[in-house]
């Protein structure tokens, strides 16, 4: 006679800690989302082409890594020929230069300063609060969970980790 010893515990915690991961790359979506906005708001604007060369790619999300990039290979629409927003985008974000006029008029109506390193510092503006709604969506929907407090650490210490290495939202130019 034999008897058959399973550790019933190891695949509960696994489930739950996919599940809080799905939790956490949501709410890491929503951020990104937010820094994009932010991004194209603080962006300099001539035609708007930079601004919808503001991207998000989620294709490493189930791994913990979103990306907010500017798309060097986005049309610039008004231009002649087929132009991309390439080496404009990238004046743009690491250039000093005096805003024109749509750029200033953009600035005194929303609030914001516009103008160089729009992407960095929307990043450097909004990863605290998304840091911390990360956090906040991970929690509920561990209490809802029994047992939910390793899963809870594994997770927010995977995003904290994440967010400080610069892992998350990488504010360059996608490659």
């Amino acid at each position: 006679m034999a008897v058959k010893i399973t550790d019933t515990a190891t695949p509960l915690l696994n489930d739950l800690k996919v599940g809080l991961s799905e939790v956490a790359i949501m709410a890491m979506f929503e951020g990104s989302k937010k820094i994009q906005e932010r991004a194209a708001q603080q962006a300099p604007v001539d035609l708007g082409n930079l601004e919808r060369a503001i991207k998000i790619d989620t294709k490493t999300a189930n791994q913990g890594h979103i990306e907010v990039y500017i798309d060097d290979d986005t049309h610039a629409a008004g231009r002649k020929g087929f132009v991309t927003v390439g080496k404009y985008a990238e004046r743009m974000h690491e250039a000093v230069y005096d805003l024109g006029p749509d750029s200033k008029a953009k600035q005194s109506g929303n609030g914001l300063v516009v103008g160089r390193k729009f992407l960095e510092r929307a990043v450097a503006d909004l990863t605290p609060e998304i840091i911390a709604s990360v956090e906040k969506h991970v929690q509920k929907a561990a209490s809802s969970n029994r047992g939910g407090l390793l899963g809870i650490l594994n997770v927010l210490g995977s995003v904290r980790r994440r967010f400080t290495g610069g892992g998350i939202f990488n504010p360059r130019k996608h490659k």
